[in-house]
Parts: structure tokens; C-alpha cells; sequence
């Protein structure tokens, strides 16, 4: 049985019905077969999310929370697939002799399999052929001599979406050439443009509004949707389709400052010449030494309206100002005692050199403080990274609920200005021989989809995969007589009671 798998990103039910009348193929795929909730990772950034997807386990048990990974002096670098170690549905199936095709999946360079892959933009790259894999897929699929990964946020919004427009046309070409060659027994394309344009105008198609924004975003879907109706029309009849996203979206009521709030109350001190938290790798142009705007960037989030201004201007300034923007105040880190490292974590870590008996004190104090803090919510780390990978994932991790978590220092601990950002829960969407219609799965999580990309294609279940085939098959179908098999493991015990122990305490 041939697999196609669509990663949808940021694809979720309100958009998906505020906008059905320009998607009528997924959102007939909605009401006519099987769908649900699909649970992410937290965090819930591009990082942690499709890592999360594509090993079958939580971030305690692949270790991957950011786009970024530090080293003991807060040197940042842009991590790679080198630095994730768990193995990937793609390197099973390619082991057990199937062909896959892989686009645009975060941390696949460099390449772990012989087959086909193209990088993910995540990848820092010279030319666009860079991402390839191998160097020859462009002479096989013509399509990619055209093929666009990223959108330009350094211009104005209707320029960014229809920049953004342009890199979906180019990987709908390439989609449609891999699979109308029906070469490979697994595709898989993660498609970002969902995620592009809600981050623009989220609340504005949620609300119906009839804009410059919302005119191009409903061609875009359109054009989207277009590629779904194509890919039922020319799949094979016995082909299986997974349409996953990695996260859903919504509308929040503004931001919290961590370390604002913690500098505030006194766990994060300030100093001229302290540490800089930074959150941007520079990827090509040579800069000239630092600029620090980190009095301007302090006042204007202190400013909504002036915030809403300027938030898109900071994007052109980023990539065409000479110099590295230092664009926060320095911490000491030798009197702070927790701090927040980026805002793509949301995760709170204490200072090294304080003893057990102060972290359990701390972790305490700070966990009943934050949790009066309307607008958010806190918790353990233990509860939800048990794994190989615990020890490297901080202490306190921050949910959003009211408020987007930013980490910028700053006076404030609020910025009150709407804002259309990432939410937990994506999207699961499941359709061909074998699979149930009019059904909707529940209890799915993001690292249960690869133990049901498997066992559809009749390899066993790693047992150390935290991850559960999901009830998706029709009671007549063979996938349900087909047994679930597991391979071995080499989880220890002590990991698979600690695991048990963080599912049953978990309360999300």
C-alpha cells in the first residue's frame, strides 16, 4: 500500500471552516471522513513539533525544544538532523526497503537515507539546490529548478503574502510531478503556507473580514485546496492519505515577558556587560560588529500601538541592517537565578550553581508565583519530559493561554496587543482502503502518527516509541486484522516506570 502524507502546517478546524468555501476538498475530507484533534508538543514551535512527528516520541525522548542549541556561554547555533538521535519514520521505512520521498521536514540535513529528500528551510544553505538530496533530484523532477522555501518577511504584508503565494505554486509544481511519477511507496511534503498567512491575518479570516490581507490569503487556500482535489483524482485507488498539521492557531491578548516578570521580582538581575540572549543566527551576510537597540526595543513594547507600527518594519531592518542587533539588556549571571533562554522554548532554567535543596525551594516558590498570574499557566518540567533528554530541558515550562510567552527583559511584564500566534492543538486527517469515514479519532498526539504510518505499511512499532496506532480502520479493513507489532527497544526500565509516571500525572 502506497502513503502519501501531507503536512499541513499550522492547519486547524477554525480556519479550515471560516475559510470552507475556498477549501470545499479538506473541508469535505472533515465531514466525510476520519478526523480530530491532534495534540503538539510543548512547546509548540516548528522545532520541537515536527521532531515530535517524525519519531514517534516526546520532546523528553528526542531532546529537540528550539530551533537553536546552546553552549555554556549562551553561543548559539542552529541545531541540524546531527543533533537529533532518535530515528525517524522515514529511516524505518527506507530501512525495510520501501522508497521514500521527503520534502521540506525539519532537521532531515544532513541526509540520513540514500532516497529523496529536500531540506527544510530550517537548513543554512548558499543556493537553493543545496537542499537537494541527491544533487541529480532537480535533472528527475524538472519542477524543482523553481522550487521557493521561504516567503520574504522583509517587505510590506501583501508583498510578504504574495511572496508566500509564490512558494506554494512552486512546491504544488514539484508535489504534483513526485507523485504523478509514482515512483516512491512513502511521500511526504510538509506544505507551510497555512502557517504564513495566519500568522498575517488569522483573526481577520476567522472574523470574515473582507480585506487586502484576507482577498490574497483565500487564493492561496484556494490554490491549496486545488492540490488536494488533484491528489485524490490521481492517487492511486489504493493509496492511503494522512493530512497532519503540527500545531493549530489563535488569537491571544497579547504577550508575557518571563523575564521581565522574573527580573521584577527579583530572580533575573540586569548588567551592562552581562550575557545577551539571543534568538537569530545570522545565515549569510558578513555584519560589522553590534548595534544594540535594546533601550528602543524596551520602550516600544511597552507601547502596543507603537509595537503593532513597527513589528513588521523589524523584519527589513533584521536582514538588511549591517550590523548584529543586540536588541535586549544583558543578564548577570552569576546573582540570576532563573531565566528564560528564548521565547521558543517558554522554558524557565535555573542557575547551575545553586544546590538541590534551592532548586526544589525555588522550583516551588516560582510554580505557585506563576500560576497566580492570569493569562498563563506553569509547570513542572518533570511532568512533561521524561526521557532520555530530561536533564537538558530547564525546569519550569510556561503554557500560554491568554498570552503568547516572549523572553525579551524589559521594564513591563504585559504587552496588551492582540496577537495571532501558535496554539496546541493541529489537525489529523485520514482517508483511503482500510480507513474509517464519518469517524473522529480521539486522543491523538503528534508522536502518535508515525506508529500508524507503520503499521499501515506493515513494519513493526519501535517499543521505545512513546507513540500508539491510532483507531483509525475500518473493522472490515486488513490493517485491523493485521496484528500491531512492536521491534525491540532499548529503553531501560527506569525510563519506560519514569515515562508511565509523567503520562499519569500529565494534566493537559
Amino acid at each position: 500500500m502506497k502513503l502519501i502524507i501531507l503536512g499541513l502546517d499550522a492547519l486547524n478546524h477554525n480556519i479550515l471552516e471560516a475559510c470552507k468555501e475556498d477549501m470545499p476538498t479538506l473541508h469535505k475530507h472533515l465531514k466525510e471522513d476520519m478526523q480530530g484533534l491532534l495534540k503538539t508538543t510543548l512547546p509548540n514551535y516548528t522545532g520541537s513539533t515536527w521532531t515530535s512527528f517524525q519519531t514517534g516520541n516526546n520532546v523528553g525522548n528526542h531532546g529537540i525544544a528550539n530551533f537553536l542549541k546552546y553552549d555554556k556561554h549562551f553561543n548559539l547555533q542552529l541545531l541540524t538532523g546531527e543533533d537529533l538521535k532518535a530515528r525517524t519514520f522515514y529511516e524505518i521505512a527506507h530501512e525495510n526497503n520501501l522508497k521514500c520521498f521527503i520534502m521540506n521536514l525539519p532537521y532531515t540535513y544532513p541526509p540520513k537515507i540514500k532516497g529523496d529528500i529536500i531540506c527544510s528551510w530550517l537548513h543554512v544553505y548558499e543556493k537553493i539546490e543545496d537542499l537537494f538530496h541527491p544533487k541529480s533530484l532537480s535533472e528527475r523532477y524538472p519542477s524543482l529548478k523553481n522550487y521557493k522555501n521561504r516567503a520574504n518577511r522583509s517587505r510590506s504584508v501583501i508583498k510578504y503574502l504574495n511572496s508566500a503565494e509564490e512558494v506554494l505554486e512552486s512546491q504544488i509544481d514539484v508535489v504534483k510531478e513526485v507523485l504523478a511519477a509514482k515512483e516512491h511507496d512513502l511521500s511526504f511534503f510538509v506544505i507551510p503556507i497555512l502557517d504564513m498567512i495566519q500568522h498575517k491575518a488569522f483573526s481577520d479570516l476567522i472574523d470574515k473580514k473582507i480585506n487586502k490581507k484576507t482577498v490574497v490569503c483565500k487564493r492561496i487556500c484556494q490554490k491549496l485546496d486545488l492540490l488536494i482535489k488533484w491528489i485524490d483524482e490521481n492517487k492511486d485507488e489504493d493509496a492511503g492519505v494522512l493530512i497532519v498539521s503540527d500545531h493549530g492557531f489563535k488569537v491571544y491578548e497579547g504577550k508575557f515577558f518571563v523575564n521581565s516578570w522574573l527580573k521584577n521580582q527579583g530572580y533575573l538581575k540586569t548588567a551592562k556587560d552581562g550575557i545577551q540572549l539571543k534568538e537569530v543566527v545570522n545565515r549569510r551576510q558578513k555584519k560589522r560588529g553590534n548595534i544594540d537597540i535594546s533601550k528602543l526595543v524596551v520602550f516600544i513594547k511597552k507601547r502596543p500601538k507603537m509595537f503593532k507600527l513597527l513589528e513588521n518594519f523589524y523584519d527589513l531592518f533584521i536582514r538588511y541592517c549591517p550590523f548584529d542587533v543586540i536588541k535586549q539588556p544583558g543578564f548577570d549571571i552569576e546573582k540570576t537565578k532563573a531565566y528564560c533562554r528564548s521565547t521558543f522554548e517558554s522554558i524557565i532554567f535555573f542557575n547551575e550553581k545553586i544546590t538541590s535543596k534551592e532548586k526544589v525551594k525555588l522550583k516551588k516558590e516560582l510554580l505557585n508565583a506563576l500560576n497566580k498570574v492570569e493569562g498563563i499557566e506553569a509547570h513542572d518540567c518533570d511532568e512533561f519530559y521524561c526521557g532520555k533528554y530530561r536533564k537538558e530541558l530547564g525546569e519550569i515550562v510556561i503554557i500560554p493561554e491568554r498570552f503568547e510567552i516572549d523572553s525579551t527583559i524589559g521594564d513591563t511584564d504585559f504587552l496588551y496587543v492582540k496577537r495571532d500566534m501558535h496554539s496546541l492543538n493541529g489537525i489529523f486527517m485520514a482517508y483511503g482502503k482500510g480507513i474509517k469515514k464519518r469517524c473522529e479519532v480521539k486522543d491523538a498526539n503528534i508522536y502518535d502518527v508515525v506508529p500508524t504510518i507503520l503499521h499501515i505499511l506493515g513494519i513493526p512499532t519501535p517499543k521505545d516509541m512513546d507513540g500508539k496506532v491510532l483507531n483509525i480502520f475500518d473493522n472490515e479493513s486488513e490493517l485491523v486484522k493485521q496484528p500491531i507489532q512492536f521491534s525491540e527497544t532499548d529503553r531501560t526500565e527506569e525510563e519506560k516506570e519514569l515515562l508511565r509516571e509523567s503520562i499519569r500525572d500529565i494534566k493537559i
